[in-house]
């Protein structure tokens, strides 16, 4: 090759970047947005949680029978914890992560009837005031041992291998979510750090249980 296909090569490079890097940016700027408006969503309920924890003896709605006013008989049902808090039952919009495919977010006020027992997020069952670090919340595209997680109660045990699922958060190819924790906190995190956040989760007994929502359908 001469010297002047290498620069004319080089040219063409050059150009090529100056054409697609803005679009690139522009994309990753968008996933950004998308993402701090999902870490709201899980940080505010995380916040009203917490609230309804104070004064019902620092218990989650999750963590009290259905009989004294809480929902562990029916906790398979991430919507009925969250319904349970009156601040969240009156502000549907943070149920629903603005980046998942499946929702009308951009309707949700008025679509508030046809979206019961659906949310984005699954709701940690194992949570405790006690552990700060517990999960609380979180986005509900999750695989156990690569099979997603189906609607209802799914444990996860010492061995199994939890990640995300590509779809929702991902940028560039790596498959993302966001968590919610016990005290509050929110966190992007991918598959190679998760492994770490389970440990810091985990209970006495290591196994954990996740309460998964329904899946609709993505409506026209």
């Amino acid at each position: 090759m001469t010297l002047l296909e290498v620069i004319v090569v080089l040219a063409v490079i050059v150009v090529l970047a100056m054409m697609f890097l803005p679009t690139l940016a522009h994309s990753n700027q968008k996933e950004l947005r998308i993402n701090v408006r999902c870490l709201s969503n899980l940080r505010e309920i995380g916040i009203e949680q917490t609230i309804w924890c104070t004064d019902h003896q620092n218990h989650f709605p999750f963590e009290i029978s259905t009989n004294n006013g809480g929902t562990r008989e029916i906790a398979s049902s991430p919507w009925q914890s969250l319904t349970l808090v009156p601040y969240l039952k009156n502000h549907p919009v943070v149920f629903i992560c603005p980046a998942d495919p499946r929702s009308q977010h951009s309707n949700i006020p008025s679509n508030y009837p046809s979206l019961k027992n659906h949310t984005s997020y699954f709701i940690g069952l194992d949570a405790r005031l006690t552990r700060p670090q517990s999960i609380l919340s979180g986005d509900d595209n999750l695989a156990i041992d690569q099979v997603t997680c189906p609607p209802g109660i799914s444990l996860l045990s010492p061995g199994n291998h939890l990640t995300w699922t590509l779809g929702r958060h991902t940028l560039n190819t790596v498959g993302r979510g966001n968590i919610g924790f016990a005290d509050g906190s929110v966190r992007t995190t991918t598959d190679a750090k998760l492994p770490d956040i389970l440990t810091a989760a985990s209970n006495q007994t290591n196994t954990l249980h996740f309460s998964f929502p329904d899946r609709p359908e993505t409506k026209p």
